[in-house]
């Protein structure tokens, strides 16, 4: 574990996106759009609690991985996530403006064997942070990973 904290982490090296607060009637989030189509990973904190931590690793990156939470969340009722979401946003975190922070994280081009590979970060960074903020006793309530 790194010797810092999973807040500390997010308060010193994330950057602030925006306030979020879910909206029952379009059953999403009233969140700011993102232009920035990097790879990176999000988070998503109620106050010094850190709700979820996720990747963004697919084509259009955090700017891609932002829109699914400001669209309607009802069309991917059998997605863990979206499930855990509701649950937790009608009930616990009901009416809780919530913040959610960005820490970009483009991929890395290495050589191997004379190919240029592209390495992927978000996965393992995304993986490593969510143990230790477990571990540091956020609830984690939004997180699809048990």
């Amino acid at each position: 574990m790194a010797n810092i904290s999973v807040l500390n982490f997010v308060r010193t090296k994330a950057i602030f996106h925006s306030k979020m607060r879910y909206s029952r009637e379009r059953k999403s989030f009233d969140l700011l759009p993102l232009a920035d189509t990097a790879h990176g990973v999000y988070f998503i904190l109620d106050g010094d609690d850190i709700l979820k931590i996720g990747k963004a690793d697919g084509k259009n990156g955090l700017s891609g991985r932002i829109s699914t939470y400001r669209a309607n969340l009802s069309s991917r009722k059998n997605d863990h996530t979206v499930n855990k979401f509701y649950k937790n946003m009608l009930g616990p975190l009901m009416g809780k403006e919530l913040e959610m922070y960005i820490y970009p994280l483009p991929p890395k081009s290495i050589e191997h064997e004379g190919y240029t590979l592209e390495g992927q970060m978000t996965r393992s960074l995304e993986r490593i942070l969510s143990i230790q903020a477990k571990s540091e006793n956020n609830s984690m309530l939004l997180s699809g990973q048990d």
